[in-house]
């Protein structure tokens, strides 16, 4: 019996860890377009791996041309958000081309208009739609930071009347990566529950608040205390000052064990927070695999084999004894147009916001990832397209803003208010 139950759960954990070690953003075939023989944009690129200085802004980089064949949109993109993935791939020499292709146009957070459907394309969305996507992290050379993307139809959604570019942009990857960890939980049962979100201030933070009160949960969060205020105000119900409180000791009695953890800086606390101090042998902990902010000896730094065997511990102990140990599930977020369309509905009927910290031009792209990479952002860090004259859209919004970014700056060492969502090593 013991045996039959190793041998499964040896089995489901090389099921989840497809997605741990093949992101499944390849299962999501990326837009293979090819470059347009006259027509070019402005684009930010690298031609090989490095720091924030192998950055290039071009403005005769070459526009891509849809494939006839696919479901496909040509998108003027308004603004493109940034996020730690973004960098950590551009900083990691160990990755084969194939996954990163050089030279690479970074980025995954888009909004913009339509410009021309594909022949294959299903009617969904027409010239002048106002639409917003995640593009796959891998498997092209096109990202965001450009003023032209073509988008597979499956991952585009639309902007509602009320949504500026910017906050929309800021939306995709964060959002996503909180809506579909939630999705792993039961379909029942979910209301009045406790959930614990490290690193609140964060890009995926931000939104996992919000979507926690959404489901009725009581929601506590990690931060530093100068950003207790702008995570109450949208929705935390208790502010955590890991710099003055250990986590585990704040929730550690019977009562106050916790249902759900969100964890999106997995690498630095997933030990701390898969234990039965924190939460209920019920409860769930949703790790978002990440590596070190920084790198370590060069290189990207993540917990390895601990998180394969407190993956296996769980899986083996619930077969065994059910409801023993909270159940361990893993998350790499997944485009997914139907899933953002969720997402920008709630911004659009004011349940739910973005958190945009600062905004730069495409052009200085260079300063945008020197600070985010130094961890100073609260919430999102934006790319304005188009002259920098011209509002980015009839709106002539310039996105919430509501971080005061000389408010709680923090050292590269105050890991929780560090953008979250980082990659696996």
């Amino acid at each position: 019996m013991i045996f039959l139950a190793i041998v499964v759960a040896l089995v489901a954990v090389a099921a989840s860890f497809h997605q741990y070690f093949v992101p499944a953003n390849l299962d999501v075939r990326p837009a293979k377009a090819s470059s347009h023989p006259d027509e070019t944009m402005a684009a930010i690129v690298y031609y090989e791996h490095g720091d924030a200085s192998t950055l290039s802004y071009e403005t005769s980089y070459p526009k891509p041309l849809l494939d006839d064949s696919r479901p496909q949109y040509l998108i003027h993109v308004k603004a493109s958000a940034l996020n730690p993935v973004d960098f950590k791939l551009r900083r990691n020499p160990q990755i084969p081309q194939f996954l990163v292709p050089l030279p690479k146009i970074p980025g995954a957070d888009i909004a913009g208009v339509v410009v021309q459907a594909s022949p294959s394309a299903g009617g969904k969305f027409q010239p002048g739609d106002r639409v917003a996507a995640m593009l796959p992290l891998m498997g092209s050379r096109w990202g965001a930071h450009a003023d032209y993307v073509v988008v597979e139809e499956g991952l585009l959604a639309a902007i509602g009347d009320s949504t500026s570019f910017e906050t929309a942009a800021a939306a995709p990857l964060a959002a996503l990566t909180a809506l579909q960890s939630f999705q792993k939980l039961p379909k029942d049962g979910t209301e009045k529950k406790k959930l614990l979100v490290h690193a609140g201030a964060g890009g995926v933070g931000t939104f996992a608040i919000q979507l926690g009160k959404i489901l009725g949960m009581h929601v506590a969060t990690t931060a530093s205390a100068p950003k207790a205020n702008l995570l109450q105000e949208i929705g935390a119900d208790m502010v955590i000052d890991y710099r003055t409180q250990r986590f585990e000791d704040t929730v550690s009695s019977e009562n106050d064990r916790y249902d759900v953890v969100l964890d999106p800086m997995s690498w630095l606390y997933e030990e701390r927070s898969f234990h039965d101090s924190v939460l209920k042998p019920t409860g769930h902990y949703l790790n978002i695999p990440s590596s070190d902010w920084g790198l370590v000896d060069g290189k990207e730094q993540g917990n390895g084999m601990r998180t394969a065997i407190n993956f296996v511990k769980s899986k083996l102990w619930n077969m065994v004894r059910p409801g023993s140990i909270a159940t361990y599930g893993l998350k790499v977020v997944q485009p997914d147009g139907k899933d953002l369309q969720e997402i920008l509905d709630l911004m659009d009927a004011g349940k739910m916001r973005a958190v945009v910290d600062r905004t730069f031009h495409l052009s200085e792209a260079v300063q945008a990832y020197q600070y985010l990479e130094e961890g100073h952002a609260t919430g999102k860090v934006v790319l304005q397209h188009g002259t920098q004259s011209e509002p980015i859209d009839e709106l002539e919004e310039t996105g919430e803003n509501l971080a005061n970014p000389e408010q709680g700056e923090v050292t590269s060492g105050d890991e929780n208010d560090i953008p979250d969502n980082e990659m696996s090593s």
